[in-house]
């Protein structure tokens, strides 16, 4: 019986999606003026003030800041290094929650034994993980004798102090907007703002007005 025949179905192999620019790409193709001068911009100078601290001269840095910083490659590497400082402060701003949700969340029960015996709390973090540790704040170990002579014996005494939970959950309630800190004074429901701003006119309508004198300075 002959074997029917077959027929390979061509497919298209898609390369790999490859990433765009990099930071340190983009800062290769910029001369060393051209660097330094985003770099000062992005702490907050102005353009001019920027290309002046990048060691241009200041009659260029007045009359060329406009177009060094739209130059192409210039604006690019620019554009780029204000998306990398917003992920990174995006990134910052995760951390922070976790950390406070390592502290505000821990339970130290989790970590203490009981002696049958004495009812004596035994710390035990031989299965502690280092998020555990994190919210920890401080560990004190003691050594001390107790008794005299031969029956002296060596006891290692240790306090185990957290981080303040309540910190920790009043922190992370504010920044998901549990909490409403508005407040409304019991007078026809004005707010402290609104009565500050009153407060302020007040004292600039009844506020002596200057009077332009001659002085004469006594030694």
């Amino acid at each position: 019986m002959a074997k029917p025949k077959t027929r390979k179905i061509a497919t298209k192999r898609h390369k790999k999606p490859q990433g765009g620019p990099t930071s340190k790409s983009l800062a290769a193709k910029l001369s060393q003026p051209q660097f330094m001068a985003v770099e000062y911009h992005l702490q907050g100078f102005s353009r001019s003030e920027a290309m002046m601290k990048a060691g241009y001269p200041k009659t260029t840095a007045l009359a060329q800041c406009t177009r060094l910083f739209t130059t192409p490659k210039v604006a690019a590497y620019l554009e780029q290094r204000r998306g990398d400082m917003i992920k990174r402060a995006d990134n910052i701003q995760d951390r922070v929650k976790d950390e406070l949700a390592k502290i505000a969340f821990f339970n130290i029960g989790n970590f203490i034994a009981v002696d049958e015996d004495t009812g004596d709390f035994i710390f035990d973090f031989t299965e502690a993980g280092m998020d555990d540790f994190a919210a920890i704040g401080e560990v004190t170990v003691e050594t001390y004798k107790e008794g005299r002579g031969d029956d002296a014996q060596e006891v290692k005494r240790v306090r185990v102090k957290p981080y303040s939970k309540d910190s920790a959950l009043v922190a992370l309630a504010r920044i998901f907007g549990m909490f409403n800190d508005n407040i409304t004074v019991n007078d026809g429901g004005v707010t402290i703002e609104e009565r500050l701003a009153r407060g302020r006119k007040r004292i600039e309508k009844d506020a002596p007005k200057t009077i332009d004198a001659d002085y004469e300075e006594v030694n």
